[in-house]
């Protein structure tokens, strides 16, 4: 790891602290434990763009220099531009980016819908069917209404959605009166 004594005038304070936090942690003098995996991710970063830069000085392409620390020349590159913008937290993977949202976020159903679906479901005996109904519903909204009506089959994360598990009820005797209490159902 590179530490530089000479700041040029664009660097903020904020960015060599967090340069300088680091180096302190990875070196074991800081206070503060590492607290998540992405703090981790952010630290092992760190230390490959370190190793980078340490080839880069010594006359290693950039190409080499990545291949070398286990990087696409492309991800070291952008790697070191979110270090300079943000620190060593902007390092941490964006992880909680990735992925699409769910068919129920994606048709807009809201918990008070959620409900309504599951008690067409049950008045109507079958999943499938509860779909339906709840389709020629006013409440029904006009996205989940075309998913119904385009579907051949559901999708498996709205049959899961409002999949009901029966409940059984537990008599249980305290003093002389007996207690009903439902166990299993979704939480």
């Amino acid at each position: 790891m590179i530490l530089r004594t000479n700041i040029s005038q664009r660097r903020t304070h904020r960015k060599v602290t967090a340069e300088i936090g680091a180096t302190a942690f990875l070196a074991g003098r800081s206070r503060h434990p590492i607290s998540s995996a992405k703090e981790l991710a952010a630290l092992q970063r760190f230390n490959q763009l370190g190793r980078f830069k340490q080839l880069v000085a010594k006359g290693t392409n950039q190409h080499n220099a990545a291949r070398q620390c286990g990087l696409g020349r492309t991800s070291a590159w952008r790697w070191l531009k979110r270090l300079e913008a943000g620190g060593l937290a902007a390092l941490s993977p964006r992880t909680d980016r990735c992925g699409r949202p769910g068919i129920a976020e994606q048709c807009g159903l809201t918990p008070a819908l959620v409900k309504q679906l599951q008690s067409a479901c049950i008045v109507a005996g079958n999943i499938s069917a509860g779909f339906k109904l709840f389709a020629r519903s006013p409440n029904c909204p006009p996205p989940l209404t075309q998913v119904i009506r385009r579907a051949k089959t559901l999708p498996p994360s709205l049959r899961r959605l409002v999949d009901l598990r029966p409940v059984k009820l537990i008599g249980v005797q305290a003093g002389n009166q007996i207690v009903l209490t439902q166990q299993g159902g979704r939480a």
